[in-house]
């Protein structure tokens, strides 16, 4: 797992790698993938409502999240400060509706194609 820097990371890129981890694990071990989730969404808050761009940041937390648990995804989503257009809380909960959209192996297809970058053979072995 990546270290985090020390001041934080306004960025997101470290919540985001270890998203994409948690991501991974989730498919085979939900427990050891909310683990390694725990921490970068714990910061969530943080990247997702600071920052210089108006770039969404923090998405790939609660993808990962509601692979894990969708009740959880929803639980951190809400816990979002209300900002003046609701941005936030809307692109997260925009997400977590995206990740359980899909069932099965199509599921998994999609996020390794959008977050790990590759494509499996997994639909033939479902």
């Amino acid at each position: 797992m990546p270290l985090r820097p020390a001041g934080g990371d306004p960025s997101g890129a470290y919540e985001n790698a270890v998203a994409r981890l948690a991501l991974g694990l989730a498919r085979y071990d939900r427990d050891v993938a909310r683990q390694v989730l725990e921490p970068a969404a714990a910061h969530v808050r943080s990247i997702v409502t600071t920052g210089p761009s108006a770039i969404p940041r923090g998405t790939e937390v609660f993808t990962a999240a509601a692979a894990i648990d969708p009740t959880w995804a929803a639980t951190l989503a809400d816990s979002l400060p209300d900002n003046s257009a609701g941005e936030s809380k809307c692109l997260a909960r925009l997400a977590i509706a995206d990740a359980i959209a899909d069932e099965g192996p199509a599921r998994w297809e999609r996020f390794y194609k959008t977050f790990q970058r590759y494509a499996t053979d997994s639909l033939d072995n479902e």
